[in-house]
């Protein structure tokens, strides 16, 4: 379930850079909207890599289904903040921007048994 959440997102992400592409309003404020996106994007890939780091109990399928909801949650935040910012701000490749940190998101947050390995190691140590 959770890895069909994450597959979900790569057509949403083109579909919005499309769209985004479509509207073009380039007499915004790119550098604002760019530091805006590069800001939160940051933001957001620090704390998935500090969310990959939590300690779960073996077995606690709830806490793990959590950490990942939020990570995914935090990686598709950043491509939806870029494509609203490409359309009220300025030129479309801010959507581009926050797709570039959400597919990057989506590499650090993807659910899959080693990553629930791991959190179950950090557990143990």
């Amino acid at each position: 379930m959770l890895r069909m959440l994450a597959w979900i997102w790569v057509p949403v992400l083109l579909t919005l850079v499309v769209m985004a592409a479509l509207i073009d309003m380039e007499d915004g404020w790119p550098v604002l909207g760019t530091i805006i996106v590069g800001v939160l994007g940051s933001v957001s890939l620090g704390v998935i890599a500090w969310l990959r780091q939590r300690p779960i109990a073996p077995g606690d399928e709830a806490a793990y289904r959590t950490t990942a909801i939020t990570k995914l949650a935090l990686m598709e935040a950043t491509g939806l903040i870029g494509f609203a910012l490409a359309i009220a701000v300025g030129p479309w490749w801010l959507a581009v921007v926050g797709a570039g940190f959400s597919l990057t998101g989506l590499g650090l947050a993807w659910p899959s048994a080693a990553d629930q390995e791991r959190h179950e190691l950090l557990y143990l140590v």
